[in-house]
């Protein structure tokens, strides 16, 4: 590994390596500017200080995706599993398109992600025994969703999964308080191990 770590926090280390899972491999191409086009796709996910200060030096494309999977693989596995899947139903990869006009016409959140967000729900379910699992399932899409495309409206929740609009106003903003606590609770425990390996700074 290069002397300098690629990450200067264990969040930019995430965040930067599930935007990664989202970019294809080309041939020629170089991974900055697909990641220019990450960046215009999810405005403002990722502060524009964030990816400037990561180091690249001495690392080719492969390498780094190569580290960006081992720090995907150990949010996974060796993290306590709410804290992974909170990690996971914010971060992982997600499918947007645009159409003819530039505009964004349909999203889907990827795989592992909606995988994550209805273990998630399942896990936080019998804390609000006033609402379906599904409403629960819905709210976590709406706080993590990055584009309006992926936050289901209040309106949209009370007519697939039934409750009325104040409960689940109510139940959202515990539910994301619960998301933060579980992510950096997940954050803190990789933080030693990212030290460790030299994949974030030390300092």
């Amino acid at each position: 590994m290069q002397g300098r770590p690629i990450f200067q926090s264990t969040y930019q280390a995430i965040t930067f390596s599930y935007m990664v899972e989202s970019l294809p491999v080309r041939e020629g191409g170089t991974l900055g500017r697909q990641l220019e086009k990450m960046k215009a796709l999810l405005t403002g996910v990722v502060d524009e200080r964030e990816l400037s200060s990561i180091s690249f030096a001495g690392l080719n494309e492969m390498e780094i995706r190569g580290q960006c999977a081992m720090i995907r693989a150990a949010v996974q596995d060796l993290i306590a599993p709410p804290e992974s899947w909170a990690i996971r139903s914010r971060f992982g990869p997600v499918h947007i398109y645009r159409g003819p006009d530039k505009e964004i016409s349909s999203a889907s959140f990827g795989e592992d992600r909606a995988r994550a967000m209805r273990k998630l729900a399942n896990y936080l379910a019998p804390n609000f025994s006033q609402l379906s699992g599904n409403a629960i399932l819905l709210l976590i899409a709406r706080i993590n969703g990055e584009t309006e495309k992926l936050r289901p409206t209040f309106r949209q929740i009370e007519q697939e999964a039934g409750s009325s609009k104040s409960t689940l106003e109510r139940v959202e903003k515990i539910i994301k308080s619960r998301l933060r606590i579980l992510i950096n609770m997940g954050i803190d425990q990789l933080t030693p191990i990212f030290q460790r390996d030299g994949v974030i700074s030390a300092d």
